[in-house]
């Protein structure tokens, strides 16, 4: 697992580069960083927790539609399972590096803005360090943390309420998959409504 992680970050170093080389950069795009927050959740299947993400994201075109991304994420999340009239309490956290491109499509509606609506669908590679806390009779988790990784999605829409502020309400989704306590893997999925700010000055 561990050379199948180094090659995934090789590759999403890659990408990277090469959407900076100069191939990619005759006209000058716009970069943005953002902050988001929002709901959260996270099931292995048997299980569904809830809880809240933050996340700073930066965002770079290399053509007018196409961009790349990089996302820091950090979400916590709680939950509950029953079995045989017994309750136990679920907990999970997570920070979250991910990295993919992007493609966008501008609206003009008002001519005094650049672009008043942006839809978008983004697509990536995740690694994620986790901590997750599923003790209960014949868990299948058990209590464990580690270094797992998986793909990324999201959509959402950039909305320019003026000339200097920017709203992003968003969607993601990603799998990652985790090693559990028995050192079995185990595929968790995890999605999310956000919404992200920009001050433009």
């Amino acid at each position: 697992m561990k050379l199948q992680l180094r090659k995934s970050l090789l590759l999403l170093t890659g990408l990277i580069l090469i959407c900076q080389s100069p191939a990619f950069s005759e006209e000058k795009f716009q970069s943005v960083t953002s902050i988001s927050y929002g709901a959260y959740q996270t099931t292995d299947g048997d299980n569904t927790l809830n809880g809240t993400q933050l996340a700073v994201s930066y965002m770079s075109h290399f053509t007018k539609q196409w961009s790349y991304f990089i996302r820091l994420s950090n979400g916590s999340a709680s939950g509950t399972h029953s079995e045989n009239g017994e309750s136990y309490d679920l907990k999970s956290t997570n920070s979250t590096l991910t990295g993919g491109i992007r493609w966008s499509y501008d609206f003009d509606i008002n001519s005094d803005n650049d672009a008043d609506l942006s839809p978008f669908i983004g697509t990536g590679l995740s690694v994620q360090r986790y901590e997750y806390d599923f003790e209960y009779p014949n868990s299948e988790v058990g209590k464990t943390s580690g270094t797992g990784y998986g793909p990324f999605a999201s959509l959402g829409i950039k909305i320019a309420i003026s000339s200097n502020i920017v709203i992003i309400p968003g969607y993601h989704y990603e799998q990652i998959t985790i090693k559990t306590e028995d050192e079995e893997d185990r595929a968790f999925t995890s999605s999310g409504t956000s919404l992200a700010f920009v001050a433009r000055f």
